[in-house]
């Protein structure tokens, strides 16, 4: 491990066998950490927006898919150069889920400690990937998740309204109600009185 008073130089000290330690990482180091996860901006419109309605995160369409056969022994590290571009469909391409994605951002520091300079998805392993693709499938998947509990809550409601008596104007006055908060409620909101970190999907959980 390298101790405080160690002179951090990158190039000397990638594949050496330390372990990494972030707290006595200098700035330099850190700051090309942020570089490598860092989404390029050009990859950014792909990205739905928290801003973004329920009700729009329910219409888009997401060209990506979850597939929870990946996992973080499927998607590994290389010590290939990675690609200068990406694949035209890339984006089209199955997502590992949050959990997935979450344990290889874990993975990723010491990975990159030990020499690797790539990521490789099963599906498409003749590709190395740069490491900022950790990133956007975070974002990717956490919004895929969620569509998925909204779906839900959106389908909930609807079957509510087949279920109760047509002439039940009060309760059709309600769903309306909800839907109409699902066409301006933000999808990545967040609500006070569950917790300080509750999104509001997690309660839609529980319906």
């Amino acid at each position: 491990m390298l101790s405080q008073t160690d002179t951090f130089t990158i190039s000397e000290s990638l594949s050496r066998g330390h372990v990494f330690d972030q707290s006595k990482l200098p700035p330099s180091a850190r700051c090309e950490i942020k570089r490598l996860l860092s989404i390029p901006t050009s990859m950014q419109p792909t990205i739905p927006s928290q801003t973004m309605s329920v009700t729009q995160l329910l219409n888009i369409d997401l060209c990506a898919s979850l597939d929870c056969d990946l996992s973080s022994d499927t998607i590994v590290f290389s010590t290939n150069p990675p690609l200068l571009s990406l694949p035209n469909d890339f984006t089209a391409w199955s997502i590992p889920p949050l959990h997935c994605v979450t344990q290889l951002l874990d993975q990723f520091s010491q990975a990159w400690f030990n020499g690797h300079a790539s990521v490789i998805h099963p599906l498409s392993p003749t590709f190395h990937l740069p490491f900022w693709v950790l990133s956007y499938w975070r974002e990717i998947s956490r919004t895929l998740e969620a569509r998925l509990t909204w779906i839900s809550a959106h389908d909930w409601v609807l079957r509510r309204l087949e279920d109760e008596d047509d002439n039940d104007c009060a309760f059709e006055s309600v769903i309306d109600e909800v839907l109409s908060v699902f066409e301006h409620l933000p999808w990545d909101v967040e609500l006070k009185g569950f917790g300080a970190h509750a999104a509001l999907v997690v309660v839609f959980d529980l319906i």
